[in-house]
Parts: structure tokens; sequence; C-alpha cells
């Protein structure tokens, strides 16, 4: 998952996390966040036997906090559960992931098939240039509307030279506009 989203009442609003030591809700939360990239379910598996240098390395997390029991997660012979892991949003965060892998796929078909993806010309209705609600039919793209404060050279982009007192001087050294 690329972001994490906690419920805070049911996770750093809870008794536990609460009355843990600051350093235990730090390890914590950089352990979700290692979990979450690796959408393990919350489980970090075979880690007891880490180094430190593994712990810093990989979860950003002191190895001698990380060892130690707390409220914040549990170990299970050599694998560490956090408490509070967000599995529901990982479950759908999965699901609109392979939802996207399958829309993929159909559409990698219908290019091999030669269907194409998109209706052709005019189908789209209210997409494109013809129909667009911003641009008049009877001016090009780029243009400058007629009451536009750019056509009267009042826009934001003129030329400083051009709203200098004594412009018109430096017109013979320019040349003519």
């Amino acid at each position: 998952m690329r972001y994490l989203n906690l419920e805070i009442q049911r996770t750093i609003r809870t008794p536990e996390f609460l009355t843990s030591p600051a350093d235990e809700q730090v390890a914590w939360l950089l352990a979700i966040a290692f979990c979450c990239e690796k959408e393990n379910g919350g489980v970090i598996v075979r880690c007891r036997d880490w180094q430190p240098r593994d712990w810093l390395a990989l979860v950003a997390v002191d190895a001698d906090i990380i060892k130690r029991n707390s409220q914040l997660w549990t170990w299970r012979d050599a694998d560490l559960e956090l408490a509070f892991y967000p599995t529901k949003q990982e479950e759908t965060y999965q699901k609109q992931c392979e939802a996207g892998r399958e829309t993929q796929r159909k559409l990698q078909e219908r290019r091999k098939a030669g269907t194409g993806t998109e209706p052709e010309g005019n189908e789209r209705e209210g997409k494109g240039k013809e129909g667009s609600p911003f641009r008049s039919p009877d001016r090009s793209p780029g243009s400058v509307p007629p009451h536009s404060p750019r056509a009267a050279g009042q826009g934001r982009h003129r030329n400083p030279v051009d709203t200098y007192a004594g412009a018109e001087d430096y017109d013979d050294m320019r040349g003519s506009r």
C-alpha cells in the first residue's frame, strides 16, 4: 500500500498506544509503515534473528526497542505481529489492484485483437475540441479574445519597456512594432 489509513480512535487513541513509551510508539508506527509497503498483513516473518543493522536499514527501528515486549506488538516464535494493523484497508487495496490488473489485461487483449479501446470520431460526446464549452468555435486554440486584457496590452505578460513613461522613445532602438 502506498498510503497508511488508520482509524484514530481504534489505533493511536487506544489505552495500549497512549500508555506505551514514546520510543515504542515510534517503532510501532515505523513497523506499520514497513508492513504497509510489504502488504504482509502486519506480520514480519522470521525477523527475530535479524541483526540490528537489518532493523535499521529495513524498518528504520532500533533492534533493542522492537525486541522487547510491548502492548503494540507480540512475538510469535520468530514472527513479529503488530497490533492495530489496518487489514481491511489492505484487503480493499489488494482488491482494487487486482481489478486494475484485470482491466489492463482486457485492454491488452482488445489492442491485440485490433478493436481499439475508445470510440472514434464524435462518438465521444462532450470530449475533445469539438464539444468544448470553454472555447468558441470561431477562435483558434491559443488566440486571445478581443475583450482580454492581454489583447489590450494590459495583461500580466506585458513588456516592461512598453509600460515605461518614455516607451515611445525606445521604438527607434527596437525597430517599429
